[in-house]
């Protein structure tokens, strides 16, 4: 893990936008990257990536589910081609604002909201929040409350953690972490993501190294790392959720183990779990067809007639 400084960001930007891209400048300075795709004329679906990942971990469903939905992913504060922002703070309530200001400025009146890892928190705390404007929730081995990593029995757990998380909670890899290349990091933490190895690509890991080696990314890391969740953000229980709710996991998932998806899926009323076997935490990397399948199956019954009947089931794939 030698030396390496930061690349430009205008470097990684040229390198890692496409013809989609689009930068929405916010009110507090923040400038988002996002893409608007699809079909133009279909039900809107907001994703939104994981810690250490950028929109780039959906270009599979948007090029799949496109045909039908109009796809909207974007790049949360700190991660991807938004990269750090002015104040470098990066609580759950920044995300969730970053959300907002990008289906705001697109005129998003109802819209369905899916998110991986940290991305299904700030989903499902999204539609607690806005819950007029969220038709559904899709979680993807999703985080839950900050009370369930709070709790003596999930401490008893961080030994089994990928590598990358354990180190960065170490003050003295902390203190050396902005000025290191993360590529090795980067491709550990990945293999341990990763069930299906033969999805996991060089460009993959280029990609993620590449984004974190983005001027100013390695800093907001260790800001995020560091601080503590939001009140806000802490007392909030997925519980409350009103809408029907898709929970997708990776039964060899790594990073968030699926008695979480279980639990998710006992204490959410309207809520259906599918766990696909030999798959890790990125269902939407590893098997993107087949994933992409469940989500167009669970948006197909989303009508008048079948919406009470959401039936909670655990299918196996």
């Amino acid at each position: 893990m030698a030396y390496s400084p930061d690349l430009p960001t205008n470097i990684v930007d040229s390198r890692y936008r496409s013809a989609a891209s689009q930068f929405l400048l916010t009110e507090t300075g923040v400038r988002i990257h996002f893409r608007d795709e699809g079909n133009e004329k279909g039900k809107p679906i907001v994703l939104i990536h994981g810690a250490f990942s950028s929109l780039h971990a959906f270009e599979a469903w948007s090029n799949t589910l496109g045909d039908q939905y109009r796809i909207i992913s974007l790049d949360l504060p700190g991660h991807g081609l938004t990269g750090a922002i002015p104040g470098n703070t990066y609580s759950n309530d920044i995300h969730l604002q970053a959300v907002n200001s990008v289906s705001q400025h697109l005129q998003l009146d109802k819209f369905i909201i899916g998110g991986n890892s940290m991305g299904g928190g700030v989903s499902w705390r999204y539609a607690l929040k806005y819950p007029d404007r969220i038709e559904a929730v899709i979680l993807i081995a999703s985080s839950g409350p900050m009370s369930w990593y709070n709790s003596a029995k999930e401490h008893q757990k961080t030994a089994q953690r990928p590598l990358v998380t354990q180190l960065l909670g170490k003050n003295w890899f902390r203190a050396v972490a902005e000025s290191i290349n993360p590529y090795y990091l980067v491709k550990w933490g990945l293999a341990s993501a990763y069930q299906q190895q033969q999805s996991l690509t060089e460009p993959v890991i280029q990609r993620y190294t590449d984004m974190i080696l983005r001027a100013g990314t390695r800093k907001a890391i260790l800001s995020r790392t560091q601080a503590r969740q939001d009140t806000y953000s802490q007392n909030l229980d997925p519980s409350s959720l009103k809408q029907p709710v898709l929970i997708l996991w990776g039964q060899e998932d790594r990073w968030i183990d699926l008695s979480q998806g279980r639990r998710l899926a006992s204490m959410i009323a309207n809520s259906k779990l599918i766990v696909y076997a030999d798959v890790g935490h990125l269902p939407m990397e590893e098997i993107p067809n087949i994933s992409a399948k469940s989500v167009r199956n669970f948006l197909s019954e989303l009508n008048p007639e079948k919406l009470p009947h959401l039936v909670k089931q655990q299918a196996i794939q």
